[in-house]
């Protein structure tokens, strides 16, 4: 079974970028950095924006299986911050009303 193409385009483009230094990517030559004007988004272009950074942020994988990950990971982490000395307060940061599952 091969790879789906996003996945053959994003392996290539990782393989090929530079190192600088441990694992550090630097980008290939694009010209001049510049950031892009700022302006307020329309619903459809902000969701369109939203949607293309998550897949970006997750690696092309689906929704519910990056999600699971991503909370499995807060778990993981939340229960390393508990065993500080002292602990922080994380009550308010802490997902789960009357009923559901309390996340940390």
């Amino acid at each position: 079974m091969q790879a789906p193409k996003h996945l053959l385009i994003l392996s290539h483009l990782l393989t090929s970028l530079p190192l600088a230094g441990g694992d550090i990517y630097l980008p290939t030559d694009f010209g001049v950095a510049r950031t892009p004007e700022t302006r307020s988004l329309t619903a459809e272009e902000e969701s369109q924006a939203m949607g293309r950074d998550w897949l970006f942020q997750a690696m092309g994988e689906p929704l519910m299986q990056r999600s699971a990950k991503e909370i499995a990971w807060t778990r993981e982490l939340a229960a390393r911050l508990k065993k500080m000395s002292p602990a922080p307060n994380l009550r308010s940061q802490c997902a789960g009303g009357a009923g559901e599952e309390q996340t940390c």
